[in-house]
């Protein structure tokens, strides 16, 4: 277990435009619900249908790409409905009206086709078309190149390139390693 790790988050925003990206293959998207929990089981082991569940109790998003019939891969979202700051999976804060992506994985096989950053759109778009939220935030761990790539072409925008988990706790970079200070001035000037 990795008790150090550099993240790097990416958002977007409501109203900014969500690209139509199309996998190299054929899928198709659909809301991870009670009744199609257990289409995990075509890639993932029966924990995660279990976990689905208890996801879905606590609110949050699940959509599945089904390729040839088959779940292929599995994205998620948390939402912050409240007015206060929300800790989502112990790590990452976020404010009243943000949601945070997190849980995804695409099966093995089905890897560089563009079905993730696909995902992703499509993520973003039930979001700000169903929830009340105006910021989705999506963190990948910095040596995890190609997720920082998908998550790019999905015109998710860099907010901070650097912060550390530690022990699942969150610890920001002071500047010049911050990159947030920039984007919040870059966001300030647009």
């Amino acid at each position: 277990m990795k008790l150090l790790r550099r993240h790097a988050v990416y958002s977007i925003r409501r109203g900014e435009p969500i690209p139509a990206i199309a996998p190299r293959e054929a899928v198709a998207f659909q809301q991870v619900t009670r009744a199609n929990i257990s289409d995990i089981l075509a890639f993932r082991t029966a924990e995660y249908a279990a976990v689905f569940e208890r996801q879905l109790e606590k609110g949050q998003l699940g959509v599945y790409a089904y390729r040839d019939g088959k779940a292929v891969a599995h994205g998620w979202m948390i939402f912050n409905r409240t007015e206060r700051q929300l800790r989502a999976n112990g790590y990452f804060l976020l404010q009243p009206r943000e949601a945070l992506v997190h849980f995804c994985s695409v099966a093995e096989a089905q890897r560089g086709l563009g079905i993730y950053q696909a995902m992703l759109c499509e993520i973003y778009r039930l979001a700000f078309a169903n929830e009340p939220t105006d910021v989705i935030f999506i963190d990948t761990t910095i040596d995890n190149v190609p997720s920082r790539k998908a998550i790019a072409r999905t015109a998710a925008f860099l907010t901070n390139a650097n912060y550390l988990n530690v022990f699942s706790k969150t610890m920001k970079l002071p500047w010049p390693w911050d990159s947030s200070r920039k984007f919040r001035e870059v966001r300030a000037n647009v």
